[in-house]
């Protein structure tokens, strides 16, 4: 009842303006319809495929190495193998997506793997990582396992590399700033929450006094592949050409049990603030 009289309201208070409202949509439509560069667009289109295909070369860059299958029906199921880094960028949040075979059927299943690492891997770098099977069906075959890892490529490397172009003033900044990273777990606040410290160095390359830079981390709470995150910033001042080093506790992270803590913590850059 009363919505239908709120409607009413609305309706005879707004009538008079719907007929200019429209015709001026109208108009905007015609305008940008009329303005726009059909080549331009084409050209960005472009771009934006030219550089899909550049990042998913480089995944393809990531390998896992000497990868051996642990398959217990009723155990252990895990995949274990050396992930080495051949992209250009540091990789982080690493996956496996497999692939296998069971008993009786014509297709492949497949299966994406939790989480196994959220800290980072340089570029040229390995690391010995145990990804858990979880989703395997009870009567997979171990040696039918085809298995990719599945990563995050830093976004900051990625527009230093001119792999990816900047797509707006903040991008931009970044692809300028050099920023190190040192992640670590601090004290405990409250009985489930740690502090998460954030310490390192910023290198500016651009022209514009650096005021401040947002951080978030990520890192591991428990077996299963669970990943929580925290974000936060502190100000800095960094001038053209200067390195200044920062420390500053980016929040506060919910363990899921103390025995476990939190693992595999990495921090990675949301924004570079200027003046």
């Amino acid at each position: 009842m009363w919505g239908g009289i709120v409607g009413g309201i609305i309706w005879v208070l707004f009538r008079p303006l719907l007929k200019p409202l429209l015709i001026l949509g109208l108009i905007l439509y015609v305008h940008n319809w009329l303005t726009s560069d059909p080549v331009e667009h084409y050209h960005q289109m472009e771009l934006r495929n030219q550089e899909y295909d550049a990042v998913q070369d480089q995944k393809r860059k990531v390998l896992a190495q000497g990868l051996q299958i642990v398959f217990e029906k009723y155990g252990d199921r895990e995949a274990i193998g050396t992930v080495f880094n051949g992209a250009i960028a540091r990789v982080s949040d690493l996956q496996l997506k497999c692939s296998y075979e069971r008993p009786d059927e014509d297709e492949r299943w497949r299966l994406t793997t939790p989480v196994a690492s959220t800290g980072f891997i340089n570029p040229n770098e390995s690391k010995r990582i145990s990804f858990w099977l979880r989703d395997a069906a009870s009567d997979a075959i171990p040696s039918s396992f085809l298995c990719d890892p599945v990563v995050r490529l830093d976004e900051g490397d990625l527009m230093r590399a001119n792999i990816v172009k900047p797509k707006n003033s903040g991008d931009v900044l970044i692809a300028q700033t050099d920023v190190q990273i040192n992640a670590r777990v601090g004290d405990r606040t409250k009985i489930d929450r740690r502090k998460i410290i954030a310490e390192g160095l910023i290198n500016n390359h651009s022209n514009k006094v650096l005021t401040a830079i947002s951080l978030t981390c990520a890192g591991l709470v428990n077996e299963l592949g669970q990943v929580r995150t925290v974000s936060g910033y502190t100000n800095v001042y960094v001038p053209p050409g200067e390195v200044k080093s920062f420390a500053f506790q980016v929040g506060l992270m919910q363990e899921e049990t103390p025995k476990w803590g939190i693992k595999d913590l990495a921090c990675r850059v949301l924004t570079v603030h200027d003046s």
